[in-house]
This record gives C-alpha cells, structure tokens and sequence, in this order.
C-alpha cells in the first residue's frame, strides 16, 4: 500500500512565533524570543505535503498497474539543545488513491505519530500509524480492513540530500489480510529513498515492496512538500498583495545568533 512518508524538511523552516515577531515590527518582541529560546526548547513546523506515483501488483510475472495519488498534511517538532542526539518527530494525517490503472481500484486513509532521536547526521523514527484501506487489482482483493503499521526509519543527512531506508510491521483486524507465513504479522514492507531540494521545493522520491496475502506490492511515489517557512511567506505575500505592511522576509534563513537553536526537523549543523 502507498504510504507517503514522514521526512524532515531539507531547508530550514520559519516557525509561527517567528513570522509574529517579524510581522509585529516590534524589535523589543524579537529580541526577547530570541532570549526566550537560548536555551532547551521545543520547536515545530506545520507542512502539507502532495504526493503521486505508480503501483505493480502481482504474483509469478501475472502484475497489474495502478496510477496513484495522496497527500498528507503534519507538524514536525524537535527538542532543540546544544548536545546530540536532539529527539524529534512527526504527526499527520494523509490518504492515497488510485485515480486510474488496469483494473484496479482502491484507496488508503491513516493517521500516525513518529518519535526518535536525531544526530547531527543519522536519526531514527518508529511509532504508530493507524490505518483504513482496500485494493483490487483484477481478480486479486485485498478486503477492507482497519490496522496497524508500524514503520521504523532510519534517515542519513548528506550535505543538500536526505537518504532513509526502513522496514514495516503490519497488523490487521481481518484474518483475510494475514499472508500465509510462519511470523505473527499479516503484513510487511521495506522501503527506500532519496530527497532533495528542486526549485526551492523538497522533493522526496520513496519505494516500497510489500508483502501482502494476495502477492507483492510494489509502489513508486514522488512527493513535494511545503513548509511552514514556505506557507507564511504565501501568507506574507498575500497580505502584500492586499495592501499589507508585511515586511516579506518571514522566509529569510536564520541569524548567526540563532544557528545553535536549529529548528523542527531541519537540517542538521
């Protein structure tokens, strides 16, 4: 099944106390945020995120092909603080649907939560993700069914691109979806993938083989990602637009004085 995957944003985001202070003018607000956050201190990002691809699905060379699409829609947080590991994670919601293929249907909605230490170079996440689905592909169903996955990401920060690779752990509420096996889970998957920046856009090209009861899963999804930094600096120019007094810049990198600080995911030091 398609599942779009949580990943840092690879350019430092803005956060919403930092777009208040600039919009405020106020020098004497910016200043004590700042003395505010010198020290230990939580920091998050919100993000929306669309997604698209292609799906194979199939046993003993018999496959059949899917278009698929989805986005999700989160906030990412970070413990910031001058020794590593920092800890971090992500929360959202997001779904997938195949738009069009040889027979298929199908769709995916879920929710789920992803916490875990990050280095300044390798991190690790694992946690809940709750979801619904169903896909037909030809003569092969997978029924609908309420479950659980649970992801464990390992994720590599190399200078402008971000690396990860991952394994899945699958449980159902329909004895139909378990896989004929001998381990207790009904489902499992790998993943691998590579993100960048394109265009000032994260990009974040993912694939995933799972194992399913009805055969093999094979998904394919490039993802774009817009985050906070990104949605204020939409907000900033809109109110320009209107006659605002914005002063624009609410997407700007960080001062020197703020580098130790990092920000919600962002890009390691």
């Amino acid at each position: 099944m398609p599942l779009i995957l949580d990943l840092p944003p690879l350019e430092q985001p803005v956060l919403m106390e930092s777009y208040a202070a600039e919009k405020s003018g106020s020098s004497k607000k910016s200043s004590s945020s700042k003395k505010k956050n010198s020290g230990p201190h939580w920091e998050r990002d919100p993000y929306v995120r669309a997604a698209g691809g292609g799906q194979v699905f199939g046993t003993n060379g018999n496959n059949s092909t899917a278009v698929v699409v989805g986005g999700e829609a989160g906030f990412q947080y970070e413990y910031i603080q001058k020794k590593w590991p920092r800890w971090g994670g992500t929360t959202r919601v997001g779904g997938s649907y195949v738009v069009s293929g040889d027979n298929a249907s199908g769709m995916d909605l879920r929710v789920g939560t992803f916490f875990g230490p990050r280095g300044k170079t390798v991190g690790a996440t694992i946690g809940p993700d709750i979801f619904y689905n169903t896909w037909s592909y030809g003569q092969n169903t997978l029924p609908e069914a309420f479950g659980l996955d649970v992801p464990l990401t390992v994720t590599a920060n190399l200078n402008n691109f971000t690396a990860f690779v991952g394994g899945i752990g699958t449980w159902t509420n329909n004895e139909k979806r378990a896989r004929d096996w001998d381990v207790p889970m009904h489902e499992a998957a790998g993943f691998v993938g590579l993100g960048g920046t394109l265009e000032g856009v994260d990009v974040i090209g993912r694939y995933e083989y799972r194992m399913t009861a009805a055969g093999e899963q094979q998904t394919i999804l490039l993802t774009a990602t817009i985050d906070g930094g990104t949605i204020w600096d939409l907000l900033d120019q809109a109110d320009e637009s209107q006659g605002g007094s914005g002063s624009g810049t609410s997407g700007g990198k960080k001062d020197d004085d703020d580098s130790d600080s990092g920000t919600a995911g962002g890009k390691k030091d």
